[in-house]
């Protein structure tokens, strides 16, 4: 089984520190995988890796670097 976590903005990625902290506990026995995606919403050192960082959530598996376009893009 996989779990899905995908992240682009403040909250999520507080939310985010929760939950992979939570995993870890768990440990590598678990069964499933976790898998986090972060859209890139927020590319700024300051508004997203800080997060990382600060919250010891592990790089995530895929970043989308969709940035700030329009809300239809």
């Amino acid at each position: 089984m996989k779990v899905l976590t995908i992240v682009g903005n403040r909250p999520q990625f507080i939310k985010l520190g929760v939950t992979a902290r939570r995993l870890r506990e768990l440990g590598a026995d678990a069964p499933w995988r976790s898998i986090v995606v972060n859209t890139g919403q927020h590319y700024d050192e300051m508004l997203s890796d800080v997060f990382f960082t600060e919250l010891e959530i592990e790089a995530p598996d895929y970043a989308l670097g969709i940035g700030s376009g329009h809300i239809f893009d």
